[in-house]
């Protein structure tokens, strides 16, 4: 039987997706992940919505794993804070440190190799991966 994180392991190419959760609590596919304002990886929307390059890589891994996400809406520090209490179970986007490697599992290939800039024309807007 595959287990939902090891997908998440192998499709998550840059930055950090960081675990609260054991790989077995994960096995079950519903998962509580963090949401925060860092367009464009990610952010919510104007309609309340989570966008960004990791929400769109988090949704195309949890269609084809058949896993149910609840988004779950605050600022990083309170994010991060939830991760440490097991409210949520998954924070993307976070910055690798030993001490926080001694608190999570992270990833083991990044989703961002390194921050890149894309200009475009206005009115164009690049908030997803679909943008480009």
């Amino acid at each position: 039987m595959k287990k939902c994180f090891v997908f998440m392991f192998c499709f998550v190419i840059g930055q950090q997706i960081l675990y609260a959760q054991t790989p077995e609590k994960m096995s079950q596919c519903s998962l509580r992940v963090g949401v925060y304002d860092n367009s464009p990886k990610i952010f919510m929307s104007e309609q309340g919505v989570p966008q960004g390059i990791f929400i769109d890589v988090i949704q195309e891994i949890a269609l084809l794993q058949n896993w149910h996400i609840t988004y779950v809406y605050g600022n990083w520090q309170e994010l991060e804070q939830k991760l440490q209490q097991g409210s949520i179970d998954m924070l993307p986007d976070v910055a690798y440190s030993e001490f926080r490697d001694s608190l999570y599992v992270f990833n083991a290939i990044p989703i961002l190799e390194s921050w890149l800039e894309v200009f475009v024309l206005k009115p164009y807007k690049i908030t997803s991966l679909y943008d480009l």
